[in-house]
């Protein structure tokens, strides 16, 4: 909308709109607590509490809870957003026995419906979200989470 008003405003020699009309509106973004509220946070305890129960989800043969299980240890441990979890490939992990490992960020898959991806598929392809198309982004992931059990 924004655009259009300034187009408008460019073409007030046609008689279109001879000023933005918004111009005089003054907003300021009103501000948002730079902190995280430890009450809405999973602690550590909660997290392996949630781990080792999603590891029950589905029964062993389908291995529906031990991908629950990588999913959430992503998004807990790295700090990963759902996307990026989902788009996350073994081939992308360093994970030492030892020390840090390192999640290489690439392609998140947000789902947005097989109407919208134009491919049909459920997951959309794209970028990083604030980053430029082929950019990875390295996420530090601490030591004791390889996932190896929950």
């Amino acid at each position: 909308m924004t655009n259009a008003i300034k187009y408008a405003v460019e073409l007030g020699e046609l008689g279109e709109l001879e000023e933005d009309p918004f111009a005089a509106v003054q907003w300021t973004a009103p501000k948002v607590a730079e902190t995280v509220d430890p009450e809405v946070v999973v602690n550590s305890h909660q997290a392996r509490e949630l781990l080792a129960a999603v590891a029950y989800v589905g029964g062993y043969e389908r291995a529906w809870g031990r991908r629950q299980v990588a999913f959430f240890a992503t998004v807990y441990y790295g700090g990963l957003r759902p996307a990026e979890a989902v788009g996350l490939l073994r081939a992308n992990c360093t994970l030492p026995d030892e020390g840090w490992g390192l999640l290489r960020l690439r392609k998140p898959r947000p789902t947005v419906g097989t109407r919208w991806t134009g491919t049909g598929e459920v997951h959309d392809r794209r970028g990083l979200k604030n980053r430029a198309v082929e950019e990875t982004r390295p996420v530090p992931v601490p030591p004791g989470t390889r996932g190896d059990s929950p």
